[in-house]
C-alpha cells in the first residue's frame, strides 16, 4: 500500500473543484453561479493555507465571486465559460519544476 504524504501547504480539492468537472458542467443554465460557488468552496476549504491576513488580523479569502464583476448579468455564464475553456487547454504539468 502506497502511503503518500502531501505537504501541509497543498490545497485540498474535491473532485467537483477540478477544471475538468467545471468544463463538463459548462452547459448548465446557471453556470456562473456554479463557477463562483466552486471558487468560494475552494477558498473556504483552504482558508488556513492560502488566506492573506490584513494588518488587523482579518483573513482575506483566496477567491472572489468573479462573475459578479460582469455588470451585464446575461453575459456572466459566457464569461465563466470563456475562463474554463482557456484553463482546460493549459498544461499545469508543464509548469511544475518538481516533476515526479
Amino acid at each position: 500500500m502506497l502511503n503518500l504524504k502531501l505537504n501541509p501547504d497543498t490545497a485540498k480539492l474535491k473532485p467537483e473543484h477540478f477544471i475538468s468537472h467545471l468544463f463538463e458542467k459548462q452547459n448548465s443554465n446557471n453556470y456562473a453561479k456554479l463557477f463562483d460557488d466552486t471558487l468560494m468552496d475552494i477558498a473556504i476549504n483552504n482558508n488556513d493555507i492560502f488566506s492573506v491576513k490584513t494588518e488587523g488580523g482579518a483573513k482575506i479569502l483566496l477567491f472572489d465571486r468573479v462573475s459578479e464583476f460582469i455588470t451585464d448579468i446575461s453575459k456572466r455564464n459566457d464569461f465563466c465559460r470563456a475562463i474554463i475553456n482557456q484553463l482546460i487547454k493549459f498544461s499545469f504539468e508543464e509548469m511544475r519544476s518538481d516533476k515526479v
